[in-house]
């Protein structure tokens, strides 16, 4: 009997040796095999009823064997088990909860066919897995449940698929080929695949109908989207920032849409819809096409030249927005209109010619194309729209062919330039303006562009063309309002300001780079601030009036001054009037008493200062009245003497 129950003890201390650690007795239970380092889970239900926090977080297991039966991985069940290699997965299991593989170093996952759903951040930061297999059935992936799974190189996805969760691979850095098997009919996806740059093939569902919600935005790498037969609609920001695409790929069974070169068209081929973003050099749009869609090759950061087939009649809004190396356009002859911001932001664009039969000029058309020099408006012209041309601010000439098209106000806002039309055409006879930019019309009748006068002053100015003389005269202030002498600044090289002017408003002349010779009269009491700032010629400055107020940073970073001179009584300088130049030389009147030391040292230490003209004499002081009495009181006294002395010596003599 000793024996016997001596045996059974021996028994049982193995059992306890072998198992080292097991669950408390309910529906699931685990013990670790310490010699392999693997964690066993068998039962029913849910991995929380074997109590999981036996086992979380413990460094030492590198697998995990599920037995069938297990039907659900708990939240977090294996969060933290950081050296964990490999799980195997029971044929019963349908849910996988979040976080419950997070921080792990799987490297190969399969997931069980019944599965139906993979919760949040289920596998994330895994940065070892390399492959996943999804079963046909899973119906959700919750947010960011692959996210930054570094290795993971590729992916299908199960037709079963209803819907993602944000960013579900995002920052899968190694992946390269995504595809989707047939089955989804739309899909809803946002970040779905964030910056994962080495993702170079896209290839959707063929089911799919729609792409209105789906975000395949700033994938660097991707270079091919294979779309199948089913899709209907395609929105423009899906492949936003997708700048190295160069193909898209479309089933020949599709109805609505066809790929020729990679280059999306209608079916019929009388629409182009999109040239992917990648597309580089020129491209010549198929002959037969009708419209340019909108938006067709907005951000083709790549593309340089486009030729347009005579059969195009329409050219849709922001269809060639930002293709910022583009240079060259050729517009077929059937174009009749131009919508909404066509060519916006075409900044290189230097080479294109309206073709006669355009109507209209949309909005923003060929808004801040910096690289335009002239422009030729066909006869056809009716309409030019709103900011049209606006911030062009290369073009030096505009001609215009035919009668006088609608015009609105802002069209040409920020152009500089010379604009002609047909000599004899009556539509151009009367006043017009500049639609908010500077343009000039020297052939209009009667009209002097190189003089006027400001509005409600008594102030007039001229412009001679063949000096570059700006004159201004009058009387009163001169007011701070634009005039079109400003639409001249860079023909000015002299200015001249006549005796009545009183005041020179604040930045009046800033900015003029051709400016090198100033004059003010002696009227001028006021220099406002920053009045010839930036005049980056500006060498000769003559101010003529006594004690002037000249303001602060009159002068600012007019570098290149080297003389300024004054004719009457020191001025009063106010702050930093010649902040940034570089020394320049001022000439006062030589003998006049205001230009003291202490004024000259009061500006800046290193202007050069020298007095001018010939040394001044004081003139002699007239006598006062009461200066001459003592000398007409002396010259009496001398007298009296002289004839006293006299009549003594007579005296004298007749005694003898």
């Amino acid at each position: 009997m000793k024996r016997f129950v001596f045996c059974f003890l021996m028994a049982l201390c193995l059992v306890l040796i072998a198992v080292p650690a097991r669950a408390e007795q309910s529906s699931a239970s685990w013990y670790i095999d310490e010699e392999t380092k693997t964690l066993y889970i068998n039962g029913q239900g849910s991995t929380a009823d074997a109590k999981t926090e036996g086992w979380a977080g413990e460094l030492s297991i590198e697998h995990v064997v599920i037995g069938n039966g297990i039907t659900q991985i708990a939240d977090s069940a294996f969060e933290g088990c950081i050296y964990l290699k490999s799980v195997q997965l029971p044929s019963t299991l349908t849910q996988i909860g979040n976080r419950a593989f997070r921080s792990t170093a799987l490297t190969e996952v399969v997931v069980p066919k019944g599965v139906t759903s993979i919760g949040e951040l289920a596998f994330y930061q895994c940065r070892l897995l390399e492959s996943v297999t999804f079963p046909d059935g899973l119906k959700t992936i919750g947010s960011a449940a692959f996210r930054k799974c570094e290795a993971l190189k590729a992916l299908e996805i199960p037709s079963s698929i209803e819907s993602f969760g944000g960013n579900v691979f995002a920052e899968c850095t190694a992946l390269e080929e995504v595809r989707f098997q047939n089955g989804a009919t739309r899909l809803r996806a946002t970040g779905l695949f964030y910056h994962c740059g080495s993702l170079r093939y896209l290839e959707l569902p063929d089911s799919l109908e729609s792409l209105r919600y789906v975000h395949f935005t700033y994938l660097e790498s991707l270079e091919t989207v294979v779309i199948g037969s089913k899709l209907r609609t395609l929105y423009e920001p899906t492949f936003d920032g997708c700048n190295n695409l160069k193909r898209f790929e479309i089933s020949s069974e599709n109805a609505d849409f066809c790929s020729v070169d990679g280059v999306i068209y209608s079916k019929d081929q009388t629409q182009l819809i999109r040239v992917p973003l990648g597309y580089e050099g020129a491209y010549e749009v198929l002959p037969g096409t009708i419209e340019i869609g909108e938006q067709a090759a907005d951000e083709c950061k790549k593309l340089t030249t486009v030729t347009i087939p005579d059969s195009v009649t329409v050219i849709g809004d922001y269809a060639f927005r930002n293709c910022e190396s583009l240079e060259t356009v050729s517009l077929g002859k059937g174009l009749t209109e131009l919508e909404q911001g066509a060519f916006e932001y075409c900044k290189k664009l230097k080479d294109i010619v309206l073709n006669e039969g355009l109507a209209v000029i949309g909005g923003s058309a060929f808004s801040w194309c910096e690289s335009l020099e002239t422009l030729t408006i066909p006869a056809s012209v009716t309409l030019i729209v709103d900011y049209a041309f606006s911030g062009c601010d290369g073009v030096k000439r505009i001609d215009f062919l035919g009668d006088r098209p609608t015009i609105r106000l802002s069209a040409f806002r920020h152009v500089i330039a010379d604009a002609y039309y047909p000599e004899g055409n009556p539509t151009w006879s009367e006043d017009w303006k500049g639609y908010e930019g500077r343009l000039s019309w020297p052939q209009t009748p009667g009209y002097d562009i190189y003089s006027g006068k400001y509005e409600g002053q008594d102030v007039t100015w001229r412009v001679d063309p063949d000096t570059g003389v700006l004159t201004l005269s009058g009387q009163g202030d001169l007011v701070d309002a634009s005039v079109r002498w400003h639409d001249m600044k860079d023909k000015i090289k002299s200015i001249v300001i006549e005796e009545g002017i009183t005041r020179i408003p604040h930045g009046f002349f800033s900015y003029m780079d051709q400016l090198t010779d100033v004059v003010i009269a002696a009227s001028v009491e006021r220099i406002d601030g920053n009045v010839f700032e930036d005049c980056d010629v500006l060498a000769r400055v003559e101010i003529r009036g006594d004690g002037v107020l000249i303001g602060n940073h009159v002068f600012y970073n007019c570098g290149a001054l080297e003389e300024l001179r004054f004719t009457g009584d020191a001025p009063e300088f106010h702050g930093m009037a010649l902040h940034g130049c570089n020394g320049p030389k001022i000439y006062y009147p030589r003998g006049n008493e205001t230009w003291t030391e202490e004024l000259m040292d009061q500006v800046y230490e290193y202007i050069e200062w020298e007095a001018y003209g010939p040394e001044i004499e004081p003139e002699p002081v007239p006598p006062t009245p009461k200066q001459q009495l003592p000398w007409i009181t002396a010259g009496a006294a001398v007298i009296v003497a002289a004839g006293a002395v006299v009549i003594v010596l007579l005296k004298t003599r007749n005694k003898r």
